[in-house]
C-alpha cells in the first residue's frame, strides 16, 4: 500500500492537536504516511512539532481584515490542506481525534 495524506484541522486547542499527533504516529507504521496540519490557533502551534514527528508539514493560515485571527473556518481550511495533498488517498481528522490500533 502506498502512502497517505492526513489532514488535521487545529482550530483552537494546541494540547488537542499534540494528543493526535502523538497517537497517530504511535499507532500507524511508520513512513506510510503524511501529515498536513491545518494551525487556526490564535498564538499558533509550536513550531518544533516539525522536528518531533516526521512527514509532518503545518499550515498557519493567514490573518486578514476579515479573519483577524487566522481562523478560515472548517471548509476553506481543509480545502487549502487538501490542495497540498500528493498521495492517490487521504484522510481528514479534527484535532480532538485520537487514533488506535487494531
Amino acid at each position: 500500500m502506498g502512502k497517505v495524506n492526513t489532514v488535521i484541522f487545529a482550530p483552537i486547542r494546541t494540547d488537542l492537536i499534540e494528543r493526535a499527533l502523538h497517537t497517530l504516529y504511535r499507532n500507524t507504521p511508520a513512513d506510510s504516511f503524511y501529515v498536513i496540519v491545518v494551525d487556526q490557533t490564535i498564538d499558533g502551534l509550536d513550531p518544533n512539532l516539525r522536528e518531533r514527528y516526521k512527514n509532518l508539514t503545518l499550515i498557519r493560515t493567514p490573518k486578514t481584515t476579515k479573519h483577524y485571527t487566522g481562523n478560515l473556518g472548517f471548509s476553506k481550511a481543509n480545502n487549502l490542506a487538501i490542495s497540498l495533498v500528493t498521495t492517490p488517498y487521504f484522510t481528514l481528522a479534527n484535532d480532538d481525534v485520537e487514533f488506535v490500533g487494531h
